[in-house]
Formats: C-alpha cells, sequence, structure tokens
C-alpha cells in the first residue's frame, strides 16, 4: 500500500468519494514507481515529503466539487500531509543549553527562520507556486488574458510563532484553491520531548454555502486558569478574510473556540462572518482576554457617499461561556445610528437608553437605512445628546457617555430643538480602538 493513501482513504469517507481517490491514489502509486512498497518502518521527512507529494498528485488528477473556489474533500489529505511533514522538523520544546544547567526553548525568531527554511524547501521541490514575479511561476493561467488564477495542486508558505504568552506554538499552512490558498492553523503545548496538537482550524466541508476560504489576519490564545475564571482551559480567536483575485471587498471570518481537554476541533462559540474594505490596507484587528473579545475592522456605511465606517464587535464571555455583545458597538454618533439601523430589533433595543419607550423607536428602525443628512450635530444643553439626521427628514438622538458608549434616546420628524452644534468629533473618521503607535510628521 502506498504511503499517503490511509490519509486519502480516510478523508474520502467523510467526503463521499472514497472510491475515486483510491482509484487516483493507486495511479499516482504507480507513476511514481515501486518506491512506496518499503516494509513497515518509522517514518522519515521524506517519507513525509513523498506522502505530501503523492497527495497533491492525487488533487490535480480530480475534480473539484465547488468549483467556486476549486476545491474538493481531496485537499483534506495535502492538509494533513503538509501538518505531518511540518511536525516531523518541528524543534523540541526545551533542550539543554550550551551553559550547564541550562535550557533553552524555540522564539520567535529561531521559528520564523525554521518557516523560511521550510518553505524554500517546498518550493525546491516544486510543491509551491513559486515567484509570480518569474516565468518560471507555476500557478500561471492557461488562457493569459484569464485573470481568475487557480493555485489548487500547491500549497503555499509555512508560518510558525509563539501564543498565548509562549505557550503554545503556532502552525500555519495554506493549501492552494482557485484565486489563493486554504489556511489552517494548529496549536501544540508541550509534552515531554515533543509537541503535542492541541487545537486545529480546518475547514475540511467543501459543499457550496459551508466552506468558506480564509487567509488569517490574527491568532490568539487567552491566559488560562484566569482568576474568577470557572473554566481554566483557554480561549483561542482568529481573524481572518477571505483571498479572491480582484476587489478590495472581502468577507471577514471572525471565530472563538473554547479549547477541549476532548477534541482538537471544538464547536465554536462564535462563528461569523461579515462585509469586509480592505482597501486601506485594513484586514482587522482583535484583542482577547480570558473573558473578552474585541474585534474593529473597515466595512460598508449605509450610506454610499460615505463608503466605509470602522465596525466593531466586543463581546464578554460569561459563565458557561455565555456570549454577550457589549458596548462599544460604534465609535461616532452616525456610526451608532447605521449599526442601531443595520442590526437586527433583538440587538437594537437593548441599545435604547431605559426611560425611552420601545414602541416608536420600533417603527423608526423598521423603516431601515437611508442616507445621512448630516455627520451629527451637538445639542447646546446637555452636551452628551447628539443629533444624527437622515435624508426624507428622519432624526435620531443620540446619548455619547465616554469613552464610546452609545444609546438611542429619541427619534423624530422634526430637528430637535437646540441640537445645531457643529463638532469636529462628529466627522472624526480617523479614530480608533487599535491606534497607529508610529510617529507622523504634524501637519
Amino acid at each position: 500500500m502506498c504511503i499517503g493513501c490511509a490519509s486519502v482513504e480516510w478523508a474520502c469517507r467523510n467526503g463521499g468519494c472514497v472510491r475515486r481517490l483510491l482509484l487516483a491514489c493507486g495511479v499516482a502509486a504507480c507513476l511514481l514507481g515501486s518506491s512506496f512498497a518499503a516494509p513497515a518502518r518509522a517514518e522519515t521527512v521524506a517519507d513525509r515529503l513523498a506522502e505530501l507529494k503523492l497527495a497533491l498528485q492525487v488533487v490535480r488528477m480530480t475534480k473539484a466539487i465547488n468549483p467556486d473556489r476549486d476545491a474538493g474533500p481531496e485537499l483534506t489529505p495535502v492538509k494533513v500531509a503538509l501538518r505531518r511533514w511540518v511536525e516531523a522538523q518541528l524543534p523540541p520544546p526545551s533542550k539543554p543549553g550550551r551553559i550547564k544547567g541550562t535550557i533553552v526553548t524555540p522564539d520567535g525568531d529561531n521559528l520564523k527562520a525554521l518557516a523560511r527554511l521550510l518553505t524554500d524547501r517546498l518550493d525546491e521541490a516544486a510543491l509551491t507556486c513559486g515567484d509570480v514575479e518569474t516565468e518560471g511561476y507555476r500557478c500561471n493561467a492557461e488562457d493569459a488574458d484569464d485573470f481568475f488564477v487557480s493555485e489548487r495542486g500547491h500549497v503555499g508558505p509555512v508560518q510558525l510563532g509563539l501564543v498565548g504568552d509562549g505557550a503554545y506554538l503556532l502552525v500555519v499552512t495554506g493549501v492552494g484553491v482557485l484565486c489563493g490558498e486554504d489556511e489552517s492553523a494548529y496549536l501544540y503545548e508541550p509534552a515531554g520531548d515533543r509537541w503535542k496538537l492541541v487545537f486545529a482550524s480546518e475547514q475540511d466541508n467543501y459543499r457550496k454555502g459551508h466552506y468558506s476560504v480564509q487567509n488569517f489576519t490574527e491568532i490568539a490564545v487567552s491566559p488560562s486558569a484566569a482568576d474568577g475564571s470557572s473554566n481554566p482551559l483557554p480561549l483561542v480567536a482568529t481573524l481572518g478574510y477571505a483571498p479572491w483575485c480582484s476587489s478590495t471587498w472581502s468577507s471577514l471570518f471572525t471565530r472563538l473556540w473554547r479549547m477541549s481537554a476532548t477534541s482538537i476541533s471544538p464547536m465554536p462559540l462564535i462563528d461569523r462572518a461579515d462585509s469586509m474594505w480592505f482597501g486601506d490596507d485594513d484586514f482587522g484587528e482583535a484583542r482577547l482576554d480570558h473573558n473578552d473579545l474585541l474585534v474593529q475592522y473597515t466595512a460598508e456605511s449605509m450610506d454610499s457617499g460615505v463608503h466605509n465606517r470602522k465596525h466593531l464587535l466586543h463581546y464578554r464571555i460569561g459563565s458557561a461561556d455565555r456570549i454577550e455583545r457589549v458596548d462599544p458597538v460604534a465609535l461616532r454618533p452616525m456610526d451608532f445610528v447605521d449599526e442601531w439601523l443595520s442590526s437586527n430589533w433583538k440587538d437594537a433595543v437593548h441599545w435604547i437608553e431605559g426611560a425611552a419607550n420601545p414602541a416608536g423607536f420600533k417603527a423608526a428602525h423598521g423603516q431601515g437605512k437611508a442616507e445621512f443628512d448630516d455627520t451629527g450635530k451637538r445639542c447646546r444643553e446637555d452636551r452628551s445628546l447628539w443629533q444624527v439626521a437622515l435624508e426624507g427628514g428622519r432624526y435620531f438622538q443620540v446619548r455619547w457617555t465616554a469613552p464610546y458608549v452609545f444609546r438611542m434616546v429619541a427619534v423624530s420628524r422634526r430637528p430637535f430643538a437646540g441640537c445645531d452644534l457643529a463638532d469636529r468629533d462628529a466627522d472624526n473618521d480617523q479614530v480608533s480602538l487599535f491606534p497607529d503607535t508610529q510617529w507622523h510628521p504634524s501637519n
């Protein structure tokens, strides 16, 4: 039996195509010769590279069930083989140092250097697409005018790092699909002289409507056994976007899990996809604590003239991992009105000031989105109140308390008296909860 067939068979059982891929595996084994008929023995790095080559060859000999991204169950054995090949070359969690009695553990710089070395080895084996700037690029479309290039049958670069204050080793790999790579993330913790896989984010359901290609932009692990936490196992958060051959509009995937002692792939606590605009190279940012997840990204405004605005997702993780969306939900009064009208009523009703009557607000919410008539005016008698006007004669009075807590106070078909003060804070689109810490010359 050829090396790699077992993993192919396993994936195909889950994907419903055992016979097709087993046949392909047999053909590939014949093409590669009898070197795969070796007796049982400990696998070497070369064995695992051969397994990866075979899995990629199977991909090139099969047709994807998901034409939208040129993907199917045949990609799963590639993901498994690539992970196993990387695992075989990871440094030990710790080893004796040059000075007697000292212990050396991997650091970020060493892991980056190893990742570059592993990527070079994949490229030398012609398993990557190569350099897009050269004639030897392996993923050129057959039609030179075809902009939608498929990386199917190839793998992407290996990425390594440390997360969770150095408690976990992170491995990120990618498998080629139409217009990019489908990335997987794996977390390992020390187990004696080796690394133990404790968490995996790998997409193996390739059906339309279920499969979403993503490239990771943020991966974080929360502190474990935090004071006051009822669950000592840490949280894992990932932020990723959907790569594509064109357009600066994409999807942002926000996912949160609680690590499990019984499964490396537990059910997510949060799993959502939102529209995202990365025209300013903003691919979203995230911050994770033991009971708190904050995400900020850029996406559309309900006003086409405004084009984009900052969006916020802030979640509190309570007892029994109960998820609650909390403030802040916006950074400006006009953005709050946009968020309030864009959200479902179940969420929007919680953002109404307690003394207000929700009946009138529900009717206003049901009228839906509209263009802004202005960016917002401050009220004279109570400087915490702001007026936001929409075209068509719709006025919203919003209370803004520090730092970024907004509540809907009143709605009207007429302007609110005394709410006519221009204020630059209402139109400041540079505000961010993840500020740019670099120095810039003043204007």
